[in-house]
């Protein structure tokens, strides 16, 4: 599967999560809101509410365990790179970081790392996986190529490595929450 895609997808399952999320919310809300009106009893739902609000507050973890890897993708300034492992991964990463077809498994091979042991140690030293690190790089990047040049958007998605410049607008909007367009204004 492409980088490109393999995002896109993830970030499809992260927008149906949330929407999800928001929906048993609501529910619960109503569920609660019956039990106390039938003196707590619900025919229809044997679900006592001590159980629905620990389901809620899972729910809840979710969600802002979802806010931190967002944030951590808005972040502008990348973090000081104390690690040898990540100082290597982010300059191979940016080295190639425009070359659409630099596949996983070539950034593994050229690590000499599998690629369970790649999820590993970067998820170890970020707390992230590899493909929201790998994004957050080219996000940055992205926003430091529309500050400091001219390039068109089009040219700028394509030096950070996607391959569709309307996905690359969508994924920028979301992760920075202004368009590319007005991060030169």
């Amino acid at each position: 599967m492409k980088p490109s895609t393999l995002l896109h997808f993830l970030d499809d399952i992260l927008g149906e999560l949330q929407d999800s999320l928001s929906l048993i919310e609501e529910r619960m809300e109503k569920v609660l809101e019956s039990q106390k009106r039938n003196g707590g009893i619900n025919p229809t739902n044997s679900t006592t509410e001590d159980e629905l609000l620990e389901r809620v507050q899972n729910l809840h973890i979710i969600q802002v365990r979802l806010h931190e890897q967002h944030a951590f993708l808005k972040k502008e300034e990348p973090e000081p790179l104390e690690d040898p492992f990540l100082r290597k991964v982010q300059s191979l990463f940016e080295l190639r970081m425009a070359d659409p077809v630099f596949h996983v498994a070539e950034f593994c091979e050229a690590l000499q790392l599998s690629r369970s042991q790649l999820g590993r140690k970067i998820k170890a030293a970020t707390g992230h996986t590899p493909a929201l690190y790998f994004r957050a790089l080219r996000i940055r990047k992205a926003r430091e190529l529309l500050k400091t040049t001219d390039l068109p958007i089009k040219e700028v998605a394509y030096a950070v490595g996607f391959t569709d410049p309307s996905y690359f607008t969508k994924v920028f909007t979301k992760e920075g929450g202004v368009p590319p367009s007005q991060m030169r204004k």
